[in-house]
């Protein structure tokens, strides 16, 4: 969907003491949705800017930060804009450009933080199990 056929807005936040209080996923390095490799915002936490200012939500596809075009940027890219700004932040945001995604992009984030650790701390140990191995044999 293109910027101008959705609902935009600008949007400014005041870093604050508790930061900007969002979180972000895509760019071209590593595309959120496999049809646009634009920023999108993952996470509003409830303490930070984005909470106090109630504007920005889940989904939410982040096209400027400060006048800088991130439309087309690798996901570091926006991420040094975000930290390169200072007390204030203005962004450009087309709002949740892809609204039947969000609720199964919420749920699946939340099944995969919730369900998944086990098999990380397994993983873990079995690479530290043989890291000892490796190192006996040496």
């Amino acid at each position: 969907m293109s910027a101008e056929a959705a609902d935009v807005m600008d949007i400014q936040l005041n870093k604050g003491p508790n930061g900007l209080g969002f979180n972000i996923r895509g760019g071209t390095d590593n595309e959120h949705r496999s049809d646009d490799p634009g920023i999108f915002v993952t996470t509003v936490r409830e303490k930070g800017a984005a909470a106090e200012d109630g504007r920005l939500q889940p989904g939410d596809k982040i096209i400027e930060v400060n006048g800088v075009d991130v439309t087309m940027v690798k996901h570091y890219e926006a991420v040094q804009a975000f930290h390169s700004a200072k007390d204030i932040v203005n962004l450009r945001v087309v709002r949740n450009p892809y609204p039947d995604d969000l609720e199964s992009t919420r749920t699946g984030d939340q099944v995969q933080s919730s369900s998944l650790w086990p098999y990380f701390i397994v993983g873990g140990l079995i690479g530290i199990g043989g890291y000892f191995v490796w190192r006996r044999f040496q």
